[in-house]
């Protein structure tokens, strides 16, 4: 079939397109056999390029000769468009509905798509099992790598190869397939390093009416345990729904053929109920009226939230089992593709900080949902407006993209990645011009069908865009290019430093760059590379000393947009992100000292024992902070982005030089001001924020990997303070 044999009419000048938040856009909109573009000769206009594949649906309505069409995107986004001319806003309409509702998977975008960027490393093998099972083989001799589905026989959901336990043979595993729904044998999910415990996943027993039972099951099962201990099975279904389960020749686990393990049922929701909720959600979200009550009670009509409690809260029990109690844990729900996946994945993220970086969660993403063979094509195909009748979609993948953005928001400077990562994971995941997401399990994907489509094997990579300065500007997502060339092969994301030749000095922005950690890591960096590869930037005017001294932009941090296009447009390379609000200000302000830093009190204590001998502190003299002379500071982030990247263990190192408390701080003063008197007047709430502080980091990891020692310590710290301000005095009593 071709393209042009849908396409009506593929151009209509004088098309006004209107979007929430965006001034109005007239242009000439162009269909193709992917996209819809509306390009407009306006000054400073971006382009409007929309897959076919994102539209969920479209309304038309008509005032005398002038069409309008209403296009709803699987993203949430709505799009109007003024067409002149009923015809051809009939022929435009009909011709988008056709090119987004294709059928073929091999017509679809990613099969055509040919990147603009030279592809420089197969990502293929870049997730492989054989991969993650090295990680696990240097602490543990127990499990082993099986090969038993490398043709997808024995369980079509599932990769060719798995890790199961070590005394399990394969033909015992057929046994406990042909046991389970769908083939799906328990499976090594995670491993804690910890303490040898670990998460399995699986399908539910096929036990039927009967009470069927599977030896080379239980055998398996109790594989994992150790001796004396007992293990947890979570089952993601209510007791009654794995009850009528039964009735279909399904089931659970029986406690007379599993003694050792515990089961426990959380009644987590699938399919039609989730798709519902969805839907419900995002009409709350587009609801015209200013009600705060009326969008309150949708909110809570849709049930979203109560999904994303149901599966924290189970996920939360999932690594509490393994962390807490020590004992193993199998999940599964039905089929094990949904629910099942949610909680081991969500488990590993409380878990393992590893699954936090932008690295180890593109690798969960990888094992967890698409090796693991969660239905993407069948979950995905709708969206939140789509009219026609549900069959299998559910927004169970957004579920879980929600569920880490609520812990994230918690605890934000656990992860590597921001809610930008996430929101491109959902994009991606309903319409892209990747393979990344497209069917339904890893046997769809290398089908011969597809392959012979192809030309070659799919493969996994990341965006990697080259600059004229060899500096890399990249896309961090595990993207499979469809339609490559043969002889190219994508990029993997590398977020490792980068070393630079002295003809190729990194290129630096410095954010918060008028405090004083900025202006001292700008100078140190100006004498080592050069004073126009670092700019500073700020919300504030710099002086006239700091602006004369090199480049300065202004620049809003929480301006996402702006903050781009300066890093793409002075090429930036290396980003210190040191904008910060005092904790005065943060305490009045919570939100604002949420997204961004919060500095400490402790300088203002030198400044009172200078200038009357006195001060009055806020806090309590046993509350312990962790403490940094601004030089080691500096040091310290100059050396670990010069470190040798194979040197790196990790993204996110903490460095640690004294820790003290304010009594403490006051004794170590009285050396050099004996008369020093130091009161306290308690505030409750920069208390409870200073309680909220460790009062100590351990900076063993720093240490090992690129050598970081600290130079002072607390009657150094002192000393140089109580000189600094005693010649600051003297120079402005002299003036």
């Amino acid at each position: 079939m071709e393209f042009a044999e849908l396409i009506k009419t593929p151009r209509v000048d004088n098309v006004v397109l209107h979007r929430p938040f965006y001034p109005a856009v007239e242009g000439t909109l162009c269909l193709t056999g992917h996209h819809l573009i509306l390009s407009s000769r306006q000054d400073n206009t971006e382009e409007l390029w929309l897959l076919h594949s994102n539209i969920d649906a479209i309304d038309k309505r008509f005032v005398g000769s002038l069409g309008t069409i209403i296009i709803k995107c699987k993203d949430f986004r709505i799009i109007q468009l003024d067409i002149p001319g009923m015809e051809e806003c009939l022929n435009i309409a009909s011709s988008i509905e056709a090119l987004s509702t294709l059928d073929s998977v091999t017509l679809m975008y990613p099969f055509f798509y040919r990147p603009m960027f030279e592809v420089i490393e197969d990502g293929w093998h870049s997730f492989l099992p054989e991969q993650e099972f090295e990680l696990y083989s240097s602490a543990t001799s127990e499990w082993r790598l099986s090969y038993i589905n490398k043709e997808f026989t024995v369980c079509p959901s599932y990769p060719p190869t798995v890790i199961v336990p070590k005394s399990i043979d394969d033909e015992a595993l057929r046994k406990v397939a042909a046991f389970r729904h769908g083939g799906r044998f328990p499976v090594l999910s995670y491993y804690h390093k910890k303490n040898g415990m670990v998460i399995m996943r699986s399908g539910q027993p096929l036990t039927g009416t009967n009470g069927r039972r599977c030896k080379e099951d239980e055998k398996l099962i109790n594989a994992t345990l150790r001796a004396g201990k007992r293990g947890y099975l979570i089952d993601t279904r209510s007791l009654n729904v794995a009850q009528q389960a039964r009735a279909k020749g399904g089931g659970f686990e029986q406690e007379a053929h599993y003694p050792q393990w515990r089961r426990i049922h959380k009644s987590i929701e699938r399919y039609h109920v989730l798709q519902e909720s969805l839907i419900k959600l995002v009409e709350a979200c587009n609801e015209q009226t200013h009600n705060m009550d009326r969008w309150l009670g949708k909110l809570e009509a849709s049930n979203w939230l109560t999904h994303i409690k149901e599966i924290l809260t189970t996920a939360c029990l999932a690594a509490q089992c393994i962390d807490r109690e020590g004992a193993s844990v199998l999940i599964h729900g039905t089929e094990g593709t949904d629910s099942t996946l949610q909680v081991t994945s969500l488990a590993q993220i409380i878990l393992e900080p590893r699954s936090r970086t932008i690295r180890g969660f593109e690798a969960l993403i990888e094992r967890e949902w698409l090796q693991a063979g969660h239905p993407f094509q069948q979950r995905c195909a709708q969206s939140a407006y789509c009219n026609s009748k549900q069959k299998w979609e559910a927004p169970v993948f957004l579920l879980f993209l929600d569920c880490v953005w609520q812990i994230l928001r918690q605890f934000p400077c656990s992860f590597e990645f921001n809610e930008h990562f996430l929101i491109m994971l959902f994009e991606h995941a309903y319409a892209s011009q990747f393979g990344t997401f497209l069917g339904n399990n890893e046997s769809e994907r290398v089908s011969e069908e597809q392959m012979l489509a192809l030309g070659m094997l799919k493969q996994v990579a990341s965006m990697t865009a080259q600059s004229k300065a060899s500096s890399c500007w990249k896309l961090a997502l595990p993207l499979r290019f469809l339609g490559s060339s043969p002889g190219g092969f994508p990029a993997d994301t590398n977020f490792h430093s980068t070393s630079f030749s002295e003809a190729e000095p990194p290129r630096i922005l410095i954010t918060g760059g008028l405090g004083q950690l900025g202006v001292g890591l700008a100078s140190l960096l100006r004498k080592r590379y050069g004073k126009d590869n670092v700019i500073l930037s700020d919300l504030k005017k710099p002086s006239a000393h700091v602006f004369h001294s090199g480049p300065f932009v202004y620049a809003d941090i929480l301006d996402y947009k702006k903050l781009r296009e300066i890093v793409v447009n002075h090429r930036i390379s290396w980003l210190f992100h040191y904008s910060a609000v005092l904790s005065a200000v943060g305490e009045a302000n919570v939100a604002l000292a949420r997204d961004v830093n919060i500095t400490d009190y402790a300088v203002q204590i030198f400044q009172g024992a200078v200038k009357n001998g006195t001060f009055e502190c806020n806090l309590k003299a046993s509350t312990r902070l962790p403490m940094m002379y601004i030089n080691d500071c500096l040091r310290a982030t100059l050396e670990v982005m010069e470190a040798p990247a194979e040197r790196l263990s990790m993204r996110t190192y903490n460095i640690n030089a004294m820790s003290f408390t304010p009594e403490e701080l006051a004794q170590a003063l009285r050396k050099h001001v004996p008369d020093f008197q130091i009161t306290y007047c308690v505030d409750p709430l920069r208390q409870a924020i200073a309680d909220s502080w460790p009062m100590n980091l351990d900076d063993s990891n720093a240490r090992k990997d690129w050598g970081w020692k600290h130079d002072f310590d607390l009657p150094e710290l002192v000393a140089t303070m109580i000189n600094f301000y005693r010649a600051r005095t003297r120079i402005a009593q002299a003036n």
